[in-house]
C-alpha cells in the first residue's frame, strides 16, 4: 500500500503515467537474473519525487538513477529510454541537468544550491573556479550573495554577468580564429583552382601544339611539290652549293644539341616531343630522298 500510495504520489508530481516497477528483470549488460528488493523500490521512489520536486535535486537525481542503473527497474534498456518515457523532459534538457549534477558534485553543504534556477546552476558550473572553491568551502552561496572564506562577499548575479561576458569573449575569440582559418582555407582553395586553370590552359596549348605538329608531318609526307611559300629562288650552282652546305651545317648543329640533352632530365612529355621531332626529320628525309631519286641514287630503305 505505502509503494503504490509512492507510485501515486510521483505520477501526480511528473504530470504523467509511469511504467510499472518490475518485480524482477534481467541486466542487459551482464545478463543477470535480479529480484527488485524494497530497499531498490524505495531509491527509485525518493529519487523520482526528488526530480519532481527541486531543480537541484533533480540534477543530482537524475545523476543517481543513471549511475546507479535503476531506470532498468522501470523496463528501460538506458537512462535515455527511461527520460523519455517516465521524465516529462526532453533527452537534451534533462541531459544538460545531469551534466550539471555532475560538475557540481562533491560540493559542500549542497542545501546553498537549492532554489537557483537552472540558469543559475548552468552558469555556476562552467565556473570552475568558483565550483572549486565550492567544493573546498572556500566559497559559499547565501541567498544572493556569494561569501568567501576571508569574509568578502560577492553579489551572486554580478558574478554570473562577469562570467558571461567572460564566456563570450571565449566564444568571440574561439569564432574569430574559425573565420580566420576558413579565410585561410579558401584563399588557398582559390589559390589552387587558379592554379589548377592554369595548368588546365598549359595542357590545352601543349596538346594544340602537338596536333598541329601532326598536321604538318602529315602535309609534308603527303605533299608531291615543295609548298610555294617556302620555296626560294635558286638560279645558280653557286647558291645551290651554299644553301646545301648550309642546311648540312645546320642539321648537324641542331642533332648535336639534341644529343647532347641529359637523359635524367626526360619524363612522358619531353618524350612525346622527341618522337615527334624524329618523326618529323625522317618524314623529311624520306621526302628529300624521293625528291632527287632521279638525279642522285638515295636509298629510301634505310628510312622505312
Amino acid at each position: 500500500m505505502e509503494s503504490k500510495n509512492k507510485e501515486n504520489l510521483v505520477q501526480e508530481l511528473s504530470g504523467q503515467a509511469l511504467p510499472e516497477v518490475r518485480r524482477s528483470f534481467t541486466d542487459p549488460e551482464t545478463g543477470a537474473k535480479v529480484k527488485v528488493t524494497d530497499e531498490m523500490e524505495g531509491a527509485l521512489y525518493a529519487h523520482e519525487q526528488q526530480i519532481a520536486i527541486a531543480t537541484v535535486q533533480m540534477a543530482f537525481s537524475l545523476k543517481a538513477i543513471r549511475d546507479q542503473r535503476l531506470y532498468l527497474l522501470r523496463g528501460c534498456e538506458s537512462m535515455k529510454e527511461y527520460i523519455q518515457t517516465c521524465i516529462a523532459k526532453s533527452y537534451s534538457s534533462a541531459k544538460f541537468y545531469m551534466q550539471i549534477a555532475d560538475a557540481l558534485e562533491g560540493v559542500k553543504n549542497a542545501k546553498q544550491l537549492r532554489g537557483l534556477s537552472i540558469g543559475q546552476l548552468g552558469d555556476i558550473s562552467r565556473d570552475l573556479t568558483l565550483v572549486e572553491k565550492l567544493k573546498k568551502g572556500e566559497a559559499e552561496i547565501s541567498g544572493d550573495k556569494i561569501v568567501y572564506a576571508d569574509g568578502t562577499e560577492e553579489s551572486f548575479e554580478e558574478h554570473r554577468q562577469f562570467l558571461r561576458k567572460e564566456i563570450q569573449k571565449e566564444f568571440k575569440k574561439d569564432i574569430e580564429k574559425a573565420t580566420s582559418t576558413t579565410a585561410k582555407v579558401r584563399n588557398d582553395l582559390s589559390e589552387y583552382r587558379k592554379l589548377l586553370e592554369v595548368k588546365n590552359q598549359d595542357l590545352i596549348e601543349r596538346d594544340e601544339k602537338i596536333a598541329e605538329l601532326r598536321r604538318m608531318v602529315d602535309e609534308v609526307s603527303q605533299a608531291k611539290d615543295i609548298d610555294p611559300r617556302k620555296l626560294r629562288a635558286i638560279n645558280s650552282k653557286k647558291e645551290a652549293s651554299e644553301l646545301i652546305r648550309s642546311v648540312n651545317e645546320r642539321a648537324l648543329e641542331a642533332l648535336g644539341e639534341l644529343s647532347g640533352l641529359p637523359h635524367e632530365i626526360f619524363d612522358a612529355e619531353i618524350v612525346g616531343f622527341l618522337q615527334t621531332c624524329v618523326a618529323s626529320i625522317e618524314t623529311g628525309i624520306k621526302k628529300l630522298r624521293s625528291d632527287f631519286k632521279e638525279i642522285v641514287h638515295l636509298d629510301l630503305s634505310e628510312v622505312n
